[in-house]
């Protein structure tokens, strides 16, 4: 079972600020984004492995659009 965060409120509130900042620079969040942290919340994620995950998909997603040009 995973153990629940720390702070859950402060993660929380954290995560809201992200997905208004993201949508005053004109990337929201989309419901692929936060089925993602909903998933990282739900099984109990540390940071590190948020960031790892995160990090992952951006090479992942930029080797797709280098390979796609």
């Amino acid at each position: 079972m995973p153990t629940p965060s720390k702070n859950p409120v402060s993660r929380t509130q954290r995560h809201r600020d992200a997905i208004k900042l993201h949508e005053i620079e004109g990337n929201p969040f989309t419901l692929e984004d936060n089925a993602v942290f909903d998933m990282f919340e739900r099984e109990g994620w540390t940071g590190e492995q948020r960031r790892g995950y995160i990090i992952g998909e951006a090479r992942r997603r930029a080797g797709l659009a280098t390979a796609a040009e």
